[in-house]
């Protein structure tokens, strides 16, 4: 009888052992589940945020293109424009004068 009880509560100690194992393993498991789910979400909001950001410095830096550009093109026109002046002052000097 005392083989018996010692068996009994030695099943009662692994079924409560193993009970207790199983209890862990699925808190670990929703543990680490969670944690998962809590980094994919941070890494998309951490995503669009610097989506937004890139927009926001990639607009910025096409304005500031869009104006060199523009500072660049009048440059141009100017010394087009001088060049052209040059020219003209420059063959009325060589050109020669002609007697009437």
């Amino acid at each position: 009888m005392a083989t018996s009880t010692n068996q009994v509560i030695n099943q009662d100690m692994v079924k409560e052992s193993l009970g207790m194992w199983k209890d862990y393993v699925e808190t670990y498991n929703t543990f680490i589940l969670d944690a998962t789910k809590l980094a994919f979400s941070q890494t998309v909001a951490f995503r669009q945020s610097l989506d937004v950001v890139l927009t926001d410095g990639m607009k910025q830096m096409q304005a500031v293109s869009a104006k060199e550009q523009e500072t660049a093109l009048n440059n141009i026109e100017t010394f087009n424009t001088q060049s052209k002046s040059a020219y003209r002052r420059l063959s009325k000097m060589v050109t020669p004068v002609t007697l009437n």
